[in-house]
């Protein structure tokens, strides 16, 4: 198991795109390790900016899930972002909280999540409402900017869904 880990880990450093491994999947219980390393260059500054609101910004997850019963299953997930150009990892802002939800999936009643998640307009506009050249905010919803928390098309904090 640790040797999954390990593998999950170097890879995430070397490759950019999006990745996850299965640490354990014994038919009841699922535990998940994601996520990938991100920045952009910036040539008007000559800078490389780990953080982008674009949504490529470096990040790590971490999914659990218990099957209850045969149509029941309780699940968590956390997901933290970081700056791979931030320097002073003293700082409190090296690490920042972008996900931490609690939730119950069941085939015939539905899904209830509470905790810090995408609100449930951002889940589906999130993948639909993009211009195919997207402007600064990246989304024609504008749940990327500052004016997603007043529109509640953001993340939210404490989320009941």
């Amino acid at each position: 198991m640790q040797k999954k880990v390990l593998a999950a880990l170097v890879a995430s450093v070397v490759a950019g795109q999006a990745m996850a491994i299965t640490v354990v999947d014994d038919g009841t219980n699922t535990f998940n390790i994601g996520g990938h390393v991100g920045a952009r260059y910036n040539s008007d500054d000559n800078a490389v900016n780990g953080k982008s609101i674009r949504g490529d910004s470096s990040r790590i997850n971490f999914g659990f899930e218990h099957k209850l019963n045969e149509v029941t299953t309780a699940f968590a997930k956390v997901e933290w972002g970081f700056d791979i150009t931030d320097t002073n990892m003293e700082e409190d802002s090296f690490l920042t909280n972008r996900l931490g939800y609690v939730g119950v999936m069941n085939e015939q009643l539905g899904t209830v999540v509470f905790g810090k998640d995408w609100s449930s307009y951002g889940k589906v506009a999130g993948w639909t409402d993009m211009f195919a050249a997207a402007p600064a905010s990246g989304a024609a919803s504008g749940f990327y900017g500052a004016e997603g928390d007043a529109l509640g098309t953001a993340r939210a904090d404490d989320v009941l869904q």
